[in-house]
């Protein structure tokens, strides 16, 4: 437990650090601006994240976010492959460069776990898998990282 506690650290000061980036803030203004609200801008950050890269959902890493030289070098691409890890600190870090809060949530699903996230949006916490990968399951267990920024 204690190293998913770390990676989930590890992850919100990423994130932390790439939304303050004015490609990462540009690139999230494009993907969320025509939607109403908070989860309107979470959805289709996640949406842009799909549209533009491929999420690898069986755990063959062929990028991960500690090899990216930043987030802002990731949104100039595209065709490239992403894991979970990948996918949630695009959204997240997008999400909180548009003033989302968001903490990042290790899943567990038997012995694998994977990466969500949870969003702050009308007055509670709403959590999310941006790459839909087991949407008809419920996950085995939860560990909620920090809130980047906190």
């Amino acid at each position: 437990m204690i190293g998913i506690e770390i990676t989930l650290r590890a992850l919100a000061a990423r994130a932390e650090a790439d939304r303050l980036d004015p490609e990462v803030h540009r690139w999230a203004r494009r993907a969320t601006d025509a939607a109403p609200d908070a989860h309107g801008k979470v959805r289709a950050t996640a949406e842009a994240m799909r549209s533009q890269f491929h999420v690898n959902y069986w755990d063959q890493v062929v990028m991960e976010s500690e090899n990216f030289v930043s987030l802002a070098k990731l949104v100039a691409t595209s065709d490239v492959l992403i894991d979970a890890e990948d996918a949630c600190l695009l959204v997240v870090a997008t999400a909180r460069s548009v003033g989302i809060p968001c903490q990042f949530v290790a899943v567990r699903y038997g012995q694998s776990w994977t990466c969500w996230l949870a969003y702050f949006a009308a007055g509670e916490w709403h959590l999310f898998d941006p790459t839909s990968q087991r949407p008809d399951a419920e996950p085995d267990e939860k560990v909620f990282g920090p809130v980047p920024g906190s």
